[in-house]
């Protein structure tokens, strides 16, 4: 009986062996694969795709965007994202993929109306409240005064430029603090420095908003008072309660 047990022990010992040699051998090939690596003949390495897209290699050995096989699996409620037109995507990384699938009509397209499918906020679509009018009128005063927090705050902590840094601590002193604040934020959110914000510029401001402030979106239209499908400065400005002479460019001051 003692000579089965060490038999089978010596036995196990040595299928113990082979597998961590065959592992060994794996990763010193993995290593010798890594060693060999050169990204600057890798067409993929400094090529940055949008999201729901990744960089294949083309057959003439270029690197170009294309819709993701898969996106990274997600089992998180707070990694969903809510479409305009009220679908829930696991992950803004599968929405942009269905959407990208589904513009080039590839057979993992789920529905092609997928194609014209939009971001509107984070999280599962829930139903929203109705936004009264004594909420929404209470709205942009609320509003105003979060963006002198927000300002304040990323002054305090030392996250803006010196030139802004020494704007803010002027605004100090005067009695209405929340027209700079209003300027910088729209200055913020204007990511093609076009003095326009649309809809992919207010995406970081509504998208976390709409869930926890349900006149966010009825508020972001109102402001766009011609129906261009793009906030002005000026309108940006009304729409928060300020005054014409109050409603100054300042985005090349503020940011540079």
């Amino acid at each position: 009986m003692r000579t089965f047990i060490l038999l089978a022990c010596f036995a196990l010992l040595g299928h113990s062996i082979a597998e961590d040699a065959v592992e060994n051998k794996v990763d010193a090939a993995v290593e010798e694969e890594d060693e060999k690596y050169n990204p600057k003949t890798d067409p993929c390495y400094s090529k940055e795709c949008p999201i729901g897209k990744e960089c294949v290699i083309n057959k003439e050995g270029k690197g170009h965007c294309a819709c993701m096989e898969e996106c990274p699996e997600e089992t998180s409620e707070r990694a969903k994202v809510c479409s305009t037109s009220n679908i829930t995507f696991d992950s803004e990384c599968e929405m942009h993929r269905q959407k990208c699938l589904c513009h080039h009509k590839k057979d993992l397209c789920v529905d092609e109306k997928y194609k014209h499918v939009k971001l509107n906020y984070y999280g599962p679509c829930k139903e929203q409240d109705e936004c009264t009018e004594e909420q929404m009128a209470d709205f942009p005063l609320r509003m105003r005064d979060w963006l002198v927090l927000v300002m304040k705050n990323l002054a305090d902590r030392g996250d803006l430029p010196e030139k802004t840094k020494k704007l803010t601590d002027e605004n100090e002193k005067h009695t209405k603090k929340w027209v700079l604040p209003v300027i910088w934020k729209f200055c913020d959110l204007d990511l093609g420095f076009d003095r326009h914000l649309t809809y992919r510029d207010l995406l970081p401001l509504s998208a976390p908003l709409k869930t926890l402030e349900h006149c966010t979106g009825p508020f972001l239209g109102l402001c766009d008072s011609d129906d261009d499908g793009e906030i002005t400065l000026k309108e940006w400005g009304h729409c928060l309660g300020l005054e014409d002479d109050e409603i100054a460019d300042k985005c090349d001051e503020i940011l540079n």
